[in-house]
């Protein structure tokens, strides 16, 4: 580093290697098979160290395959909550979901947080200590943390990096084809799919100008667990309804642009332009005649 004539005291007393050979300045007397055995045992521990990584579970990469069947399954899985099929998992579910909702409409996320984790510290404060001083007086010796056997296994309990990544692989897939719904929605892929949720998101605007959010996030988890079972239950009454429903729209949607055509071509006869167009009443007596 300071050239090659110069050696560093450091070094002439370690007898560190210069180009496989040792220093011939060193004064501490070491010969090239210390330093020899000195790098095999380095070779030995880093060996040893990529042994024991080797040795970790690590679960294989993604595919594509991999990812469509984990989103049926999350699918499933969410299908299977919402229909109530584990009555007692959905109920535990619904009710911690409720009580987020409720307890968010009364204390910020810092004060629950806050609160959750001094209850936690204060009770096993008082409990570990207790329990210490308990075997102290009563075994006549050390006492022991009662939690001392999962501190020892902490650092292998807490997060597996591997899971996180392949899960943090799987939510970017997840966000990744929610984005593209939205943009096919936005980019009208679909008319008929983006006039519903035209209705769905204009709706949500004009409520949520006068219900605040936390109102509209209630609504909608009420909704969201009770809405799939009921529909799964009167199935074919709603499908009924909802084609009378359908069919009245159409015909609604049908006058509608027949009126347009109309208007639109006795505008463009005024300025003399050619525009074949049928009268709305004809199309309507026709319509009330097949009817």
């Amino acid at each position: 580093m300071f050239g090659s004539g110069i050696s560093d005291p450091f070094n002439r007393a370690v007898g560190i290697q210069y180009d496989g050979k040792v220093d011939p300045s060193t004064s501490s007397g070491q010969s090239a098979d210390t330093l020899t055995t000195n790098h095999q045992s380095n070779a030995t521990t880093k060996v040893d160290s990529s042994s024991r990584e080797n040795r970790q579970p690590r679960l294989p990469a993604l595919d594509e395959h991999d990812r469509n069947e984990h989103a049926k399954l999350v699918e499933q899985q969410i299908r299977k909550l919402l229909l109530w099929k584990t009555p007692v998992r959905t109920s535990a579910y619904f009710v911690l979901a409720m009580a987020c909702l409720y307890l968010s409409a009364f204390y910020s996320l810092i004060q629950l947080v806050s609160a959750l984790l001094t209850v936690a510290i204060g009770v096993n404060l008082v409990y570990v200590n207790a329990t210490i001083q308990t075997q102290r007086i009563f075994a006549n010796g050390t006492g022991v943390n009662p939690y001392s056997s999962y501190l020892c296994t902490i650092e292998t309990l807490l997060l597996d990096r591997a899971f996180l990544h392949r899960n943090t692989a799987l939510l970017a897939d997840h966000l990744d084809s929610i984005v593209q719904k939205l943009t096919r929605i936005v980019l009208i892929e679909n008319s008929m799919a983006s006039a519903k949720w035209f209705v769905v998101f204009y709706v949500v605007w004009r409520l949520s100008a006068g219900i605040s959010l936390h109102a509209l996030a209630t609504f909608a988890m009420l909704g969201l667990f009770t809405w799939p079972p009921f529909y799964a239950a009167n199935k074919t009454s709603v499908d009924s309804l909802t084609q009378k429903l359908e069919a009245i729209r159409n015909t609604r949607l049908d006058q509608l642009q027949e009126q347009i055509e109309y208007r639109w071509g006795r505008i463009a006869g005024l300025f003399g332009m050619s525009y074949t167009h049928s009268s709305p009443h004809t199309t309507t007596d026709e319509s009330q005649k097949k009817a």
